[in-house]
């Protein structure tokens, strides 16, 4: 299986539930920047009901036979707005699903997701604007210079940013010491 059918099986099963959902990470990258390698997927999903874990749960389970996923560790996640995985061992997958925050931005970074043509399967992804943001949050939080390297990409390829959204969450999120490391390159 590739890393596209493994998106498109977990996005069928979003859409069939009315997950609301955004592909972020290196995925997101490729889609915004430059291509990359990454053999994860890193989704947001805004889960509104433990119904609606656990439904999720169960398809994903049943969709992609021979994966792991702690039950667990995914209704901890929902509660405590964090992350939890699917592992696919057989063609080393791996999708991290982070909960969505119920504040503002995070909210709003799911609802202004873009819609791409993937294979047969349109796809909801971060926008790139959400993506230079999310990927200055990681910054901040690791100090890895791959979301520095990740931003520089999608900057690359994005002329039409939305310069003045981009200003003002960095500001209200407080990334300007960061936003400054990109910018000055």
């Amino acid at each position: 299986m590739t890393i596209q059918k493994f998106l498109e099986k977990i996005a069928n099963i979003l859409d069939e539930i009315r997950v609301d959902y955004v592909v972020s990470g290196g995925v997101a990258v490729s889609i915004w920047g430059k291509p990359r390698y990454t053999a994860d997927v890193d989704i947001v999903v805004e889960l509104k009901s433990l119904d609606s874990v656990e439904k999720m749960i169960l398809l994903l389970q049943k969709e992609i036979k021979k994966s792991y996923l702690d039950k667990d560790r995914a209704i901890d996640a929902f509660k405590q707005k964090s992350e939890f995985n699917l592992i696919e061992p057989e063609y080393g997958l791996k999708a991290d699903f982070f909960v969505a925050k119920a504040d503002e931005y995070g909210q709003l970074a799911i609802k202004r997701g873009e819609t791409k043509k993937i294979g047969n399967k349109s796809i909801k992804f971060i926008s790139p604007e959400d993506l230079i943001i999310s990927k200055l949050i990681w910054f901040k939080e690791s100090g890895s210079t791959r979301q520095l390297e990740d931003i520089s990409s999608v900057m690359d390829i994005q002329r039409k940013l939305d310069k003045r959204y981009l200003n003002s969450w960095i500001k209200k999120l407080d990334l300007e010491k960061e936003w400054n490391k990109i910018s000055k390159k």
